[in-house]
């Protein structure tokens, strides 16, 4: 179990019920995308885990994250190095991701494997960029879930402009209904969060290889 204790303001039983929703937030319209709380939930769930929240108004908050044990821990020896290690490739690549933090990590991952990154937070962006841009985007790795655009309907603009286009979509939701009707049908072309640098590495070179159309 990991434990986040703060002493803030506290949070009542209304905002509690809803705080692990996608979307929902307390702050201002261009303070905060509800997401952050989503993500946690999705992640530590599909790990077989559970969130407990103990806050009253006034009182500040505790957040506990609680994963089951692993019945055994390998060594080094058995860990090895991961295949994908050498892979990687010269292609451009276009990342949208709207959490800052994880858009900085997967574009550092991806060039540190020789690809060319562009990035962006902003979903309506990337969408302009599908209209002016002249030089050849090879793939686009973008969240499926963004406040703006969805990740489906900004791949559907890009490939309109640039057919030859691959597309690989990122989502750190495991059941939420929405996200369902949004991934359905492309189960092959999602990476779920989490994910380690080896596994972003091997993902993204099956979309670049994939010759389906």
């Amino acid at each position: 179990m990991i434990s986040v204790t703060d002493t803030g303001e506290g949070i009542d039983s209304e905002t509690s019920s809803h705080m692990f929703e996608p979307f929902f937030t307390t702050k201002g319209q261009r303070e905060g995308a509800g997401l952050g709380l989503a993500a946690v939930y999705g992640m530590v769930e599909q790990h077989g885990g559970f969130l407990r929240v103990s806050s009253e108004p006034g009182e500040g908050a505790q957040f506990d994250v609680c994963l089951p044990r692993l019945p055994h821990v390998p060594d080094q020896a058995e860990i090895g190095l991961p295949e994908s290690l050498g892979i990687g490739g010269s292609e451009t690549i276009l990342v949208v991701e709207d959490e800052s933090g994880v858009l900085k990590l997967i574009a550092e991952t991806l060039r540190v494997y020789g690809y060319t990154v562009l990035s962006t937070t902003d979903s309506a962006e990337a969408l302009e960029m599908a209209k002016r841009r002249r030089q050849r985007v090879d793939l686009l790795l973008t969240d499926i879930v963004m406040p703006k655009i969805d990740g489906r309907r900004l791949a559907q603009a890009w490939k309109t402009r640039h057919p030859h286009l691959k597309v690989l979509y990122i989502s750190g939701y495991a059941k939420d209904a929405q996200v369902g009707d949004l991934l359905s049908g492309l189960e092959n072309q999602v990476l779920q969060k989490p994910f380690s640098g080896a596994t972003l590495a091997q993902k993204v070179r099956e979309a670049l290889d994939d010759n389906a159309e």
